[in-house]
């Protein structure tokens, strides 16, 4: 598993949840395709619609009482295992 640094491009709260749009090094993109989930800052989480380098993943309620997800705006760093 490769750990790299993603940013937040877009958050989009609806409700108690969140869905969030990442950007990551295009030299990692194609592992987007053959991954169809992640880990962002330690919480695993399902990626959907792939976009070259960008991809949007939602995150729960339940991911959400984490300080460090619920806490995410635009323009922050994760770190992102693939």
């Amino acid at each position: 598993m490769s750990e790299i640094v993603g940013l937040i491009r877009e958050v989009v709260i609806t409700g108690d949840t969140k869905e969030i749009l990442v950007e990551i090094n295009k030299d990692f993109a194609e592992s987007l395709v053959e991954n169809m989930e992640v880990s962002i800052n330690g919480h695993v989480a399902a990626i959907r619609d792939i976009n070259e380098n960008r991809f949007k993943t939602d995150l729960t309620a339940i991911m959400l009482q984490s300080e460090e997800l619920d806490s995410l705006i635009y323009g922050s760093e994760v770190s992102i295992n693939l």
